[in-house]
Formats: structure tokens, sequence, C-alpha cells
């Protein structure tokens, strides 16, 4: 619902719709992971931290290189 909207009112804007996704996706990740991983094992709040920042961090250097990417496909299959 939330990748609709963004595509529908931003359509031009990719490097917003995919660095929200990444966020979005990455921190559900993380937490899902480590609670069900480490619950009771180990403290989950700083490995939720650990996992936050370093995912993040790599989705959002991660980004850039999507949009070149898919920017450069548009332009194979439109034939340019």
């Amino acid at each position: 619902m939330l990748w609709y909207f963004l595509k529908s009112h931003y359509p031009r804007h990719i490097f917003l719709r995919s660095a929200s996704s990444e966020l979005l996706s990455l921190t559900l990740d993380s937490l899902v992971f480590v609670v069900l991983a480490f619950y009771g094992v180990a403290p989950i709040v700083p490995l939720i931290i650990g996992q936050l920042v370093a995912k993040n961090r790599i989705g959002l250097l991660d980004t850039p290189w999507f949009v070149w990417y898919k920017k450069h496909l548009e332009k194979s299959v439109s034939g340019v």
C-alpha cells in the first residue's frame, strides 16, 4: 500500500521510493530476526541497534546503484 502511494504520487522520485522501501524492510527484518534468534540468549537491544545501523547504512549506500541500474535498464529497453 505504501509503495503504491509513493509510486502514484512520486513517479519520478525513484530514490525516495527505493530508500523508504529499504529502510522499512531492513528495519522490520532486523527486529524480527534478532528477537527470534536471540531472545533469552543475549541482550537484544544492542543487537537490534547494531543490526539497524549496519543494514540501513548498507541499504542507503546501495540505493544510488539501484537508481543508476534502473535508469540504465530503461534506456536499453527503450532502445536509446
